[in-house]
């Protein structure tokens, strides 16, 4: 689940950091285009941390992402794990990130 998806800090400066982000990079009609779409901003996120996205291990282990918004129907009747602990720090959703103001 994508959009269940947390990221800490301050909401302002994060979502200030995105639509900075995408305003900076390119036109809207070339490019290059940062989506709005959760799963493709968590991909992306993820993309960053592996080794080499192109080449070798980097490769491989992109292409096992699997990013889904909400819950497909193959997994709908498993069992949910819940883990870790109640935030109390600040904190925003990817959701809520992708939204327009």
């Amino acid at each position: 689940n994508c959009d269940q998806i947390i990221i800490t800090g301050n909401k302002k400066n994060i979502r200030e950091e995105f639509e900075e982000k995408r305003r900076k990079i390119g036109s809207g009609q070339k490019g290059p285009k940062h989506s709005r779409s959760i799963d493709r901003i968590v991909k992306r996120a993820i993309r960053g941390m592996l080794p080499d996205h192109r080449h070798g291990r980097g490769k491989i282990a992109y292409r096992k992402i699997r990013c889904y918004v909400g819950v497909p129907k193959e997994f709908q009747q498993s069992k949910k794990i819940v883990g870790g602990r109640e935030k109390k720090s600040k904190f925003v959703y990817v959701k809520e990130i992708s939204k327009r103001k």
